[in-house]
């Protein structure tokens, strides 16, 4: 009894080291299997990171673009007014002549003021901008006089102090004319400085942008009165469907009862009485819309409603 004791103690033993044996083998697999998912997982999230951080980069590579193209079409529209304004200051160190000539060929109004804020000097389009016949009309006004008073009341910086700050860059204004009208225009304004770097004069340049308002104002009426238009369509089709709805429902219905083999005479005959009557119904209501020409609003022709009218008939006829 004592060996068989003594034995199984030795068996219980030994098998207490498989079991431990067998537990740091798990415990290894565990911890291998532990490292490779670090790895795994730290490999994916390396890859997301790069993902994200590759995103990021077009993002802001595409919102540079559009940035970029943004002061592109700004410098565009800067150049073209300081265009005008070099071509005249080049002309003044020439001669009087050719400014002369440049001056008054030019499409947009040009006033040039001196230091004290007196017009001294306008071009040909400046008088028909302003309506008058003589630019002794505008000389040894101030620019303010040509603003009108709502607009002077409003602006409480001035116009030679925004053109001394640079920024007087075809900002929209109601300008007044000699006979009391005004009407709306761009103004683009510099400095121009003697060589010792003192305000010699300044140069404004007037675009009348009234018809260019106006057609905005045309559009957006247009879009609206399109918009009413698809708006009384779709109000005319959802009636319509209403209305075509009720005799087309007695139609299919009591067609439907006809095909019962059971039904009898006097039965069938009642049932395509009813069927009669709201054909009857649906193509007077039919009728109905295209006399009051509700139909050409969806873009029915005269043609469609012509044909509508011989369907009618043969229905009818059918009917009959």
């Amino acid at each position: 009894a004592r060996i068989e004791k003594i034995s199984t103690k030795h068996e219980i033993e030994k098998s207490q080291e498989q079991i431990q044996k067998a537990k740091l083998a798990l415990d290894k697999k565990e911890a291998e299997l532990t490292r490779r998912n670090f790895v795994i997982y730290s490999v994916i999230a390396g890859f997301i990171a790069a993902l994200v951080f590759a995103f990021i980069l077009y993002r802001m590579g595409v919102q540079k673009q559009r940035v970029n193209l943004k002061l592109m079409n700004q410098n565009d529209e800067v150049m073209r007014s300081q265009s005008i304004i070099k071509k005249i200051n080049k002309a003044l160190t020439e001669n009087e002549e050719k400014l002369r000539s440049i001056f008054d060929v030019s499409p947009y109004s040009i006033v040039v003021l001196d230091a004290g804020n007196k017009i001294v000097d306008c071009n040909d389009t400046s008088l028909e901008l302003f309506r008058v016949k003589s630019s002794n009309d505008l000389l040894d006004r101030s620019i303010e006089t040509l603003v009108a008073k709502q607009e002077a009341q409003e602006d409480k910086h001035g116009i030679l102090e925004c053109i001394r700050k640079n920024d007087l860059n075809r900002s929209q204004f109601t300008l007044a004319r000699m006979d009391g009208s005004t009407f709306e225009a761009e103004l683009t304004g510099r400095v121009i400085r003697n060589p010792h770097g003192e305000i010699d004069s300044y140069v404004v340049v007037a675009n009348d942008i009234t018809e260019r308002l106006n057609f905005v104002e045309s559009l957006k009426e247009a879009k609206m009165s399109a918009e009413e238009s698809d708006r009384l369509k779709t109000a005319f089709l959802a009636n319509m469907s209403h209305e075509i709805r009720t005799p087309m429902n007695s139609i299919v219905g009591f067609s439907n009862l006809l095909n019962d083999p059971k039904l009898k005479a006097d039965k069938k005959q009642e049932f395509l009485q009813h069927i009669l009557q709201s054909s009857s119904l649906l193509l007077n209501l039919i009728d109905d819309r295209c006399a009051q020409g509700i139909f050409i609003q969806v873009g029915l022709s005269l043609e469609h409603a012509g044909q509508i009218h011989g369907h009618r008939e043969l229905a009818l006829q059918r009917l009959g």
